[in-house]
């Protein structure tokens, strides 16, 4: 996959994980079906991130039908900060 964070980090996601040094945010669609959410949400766990996940009936394409949902997200991210 092209968006591997790990592949210029050892080919670990520890180690790419260790490199985080800001709040991270993570937003998936539970239903993508194009890319497994999963290796996501576990990247985030390991930095302590935010996770948001979608519930959302338009699998990938959930990043663009649900626009208000993800504003809503990022504006408590950058308003609240991160809660973990």
């Amino acid at each position: 996959m092209a968006h591997d964070v790990s592949r210029k980090n050892g080919n670990t996601m520890e180690k790419a994980a260790s490199l985080v040094k800001s709040d991270l945010m993570v937003i998936v669609a539970k239903t993508d079906l194009i890319c497994n959410p999963e290796p996501a949400v576990d990247f985030a766990k390991m930095v302590g991130g935010e996770i948001y996940k979608l519930e959302s009936p338009y699998g990938h394409l959930s990043g663009l039908c649900e626009l208000k949902l993800i504003s809503d997200f990022v504006s408590k991210f950058f308003n609240e900060g991160a809660t973990n």
